[in-house]
């Protein structure tokens, strides 16, 4: 069977979107539209979005502690929400979603792992900056590609099945 490319929303101004790919411990924030992907097992993306200003950004996290850079949820939630304020948008008003943590590793199905407390620490961050999280995708045996359309703040997932 092919796969299918998703269509995308089209940009309001009829521009094409930029497109960026993030690494783990990266994010990225865009005002213009821009499709924002990555690739994910236990690691988790936290995807932020402004309804008002039409914009929004994605992160992309190892770690569920505190740290000084990218690689942890402490670190990574609060900065994508420094950066989406930046523009001019309040907390209160945006909205999140959650993907990932995923225990692609057999002997880790059924135990407690670092995936778990990836989503464990995006749910916790986020209520604790007020952000709603209005969806997720999270959990389960197989990777996952998400991208994110910075301007509409829809979220295209494609699993990533393990073979046999």
């Amino acid at each position: 069977m092919p796969r299918l490319a998703p269509t995308f929303s089209p940009v309001p101004d009829g521009s094409t979107p930029l497109e960026l790919n993030i690494s783990s411990g990266e994010l990225h924030v865009s005002a213009a539209p821009c499709l924002i992907g990555t690739v994910l097992g236990s690691c988790v993306a936290v995807a932020v979005f402004s309804p008002q200003r039409r914009l929004g950004g994605l992160n992309h996290y190892l770690l569920p502690d505190d740290g000084d850079d990218g690689r942890h949820a402490g670190w990574a939630i609060p900065e994508l929400v420094r950066r989406v304020s930046a523009f001019g948008c309040k907390p209160r008003d945006l909205q999140a979603k959650i993907f990932g943590g995923t225990s692609p590793v057999s002997a880790m199905r059924g135990k407690r792992g670092v995936g778990d407390a990836n989503v464990e620490a995006a749910r916790r961050l986020l209520a604790e900056l007020g952000i709603k999280v209005v969806g997720e995708r999270v959990g389960g045996d197989d990777g996952m590609r998400v991208i994110l359309e910075s301007w509409t703040g829809v979220v295209w997932v494609r699993i990533h099945q393990r073979r046999h």
